[in-house]
């Protein structure tokens, strides 16, 4: 299966995350849970999530971003369905 990605904007209180912030993401199929690797959300707020499928139909992937000092943890998800 050839690598696919995705990507959006994750926000708290209305506003995008700092540059450089950390987000953790998980992937959820009907083989299992498993963490990706660690995104880094770019100067626009944005982030990317490159991602090579293990299996067909629905995956989730979660974004999650930790507790700080100033912010209690967020998590957004979103289901894609992965087509040949």
């Amino acid at each position: 299966m050839p690598s696919s990605a995705c990507g959006g904007t994750f926000t708290a209180q209305g506003k995008a995350l700092p540059e450089r912030a950390t987000l953790t993401v998980k992937r959820t199929d009907r083989l299992g849970t498993g963490t990706l690797s660690s995104v880094t959300v770019a100067a626009d707020g944005t982030f990317t999530i490159a991602d090579l499928p293990r299996t067909r139909r629905s995956v989730t992937f979660t974004v999650s971003r930790p507790d700080d000092d100033l912010r209690t943890g967020s998590t957004a998800s979103a289901t894609v369905n992965v087509t040949r």
